[in-house]
């Protein structure tokens, strides 16, 4: 089927530009996309940077109560 580019970037915001293949199923005759472990379906940043954001909501939703 071939590939397509898609850029991801990182924590720092450094952009990689990487190359997914696309593979056809013959189960549903669509066209699927293999993605590296360190993506995310749709996301833009990398998944270890999306972890460590989620990670630091419930701290700063508790310390923005606390001053209010």
């Amino acid at each position: 089927m071939g590939s397509r580019k898609r850029i991801s970037r990182n924590a720092t915001g450094e952009v990689k530009v990487l190359s997914l293949r696309r593979l056809h199923c013959t189960g549903c005759c669509k066209i699927h996309h293999e993605l590296p472990d360190f993506l995310v379906p749709y996301k833009r940043y990398e998944s270890t940077c999306i972890e460590e954001v989620v990670s630091l909501v419930p701290f700063l939703s508790n310390s923005s109560r606390s001053l209010s």
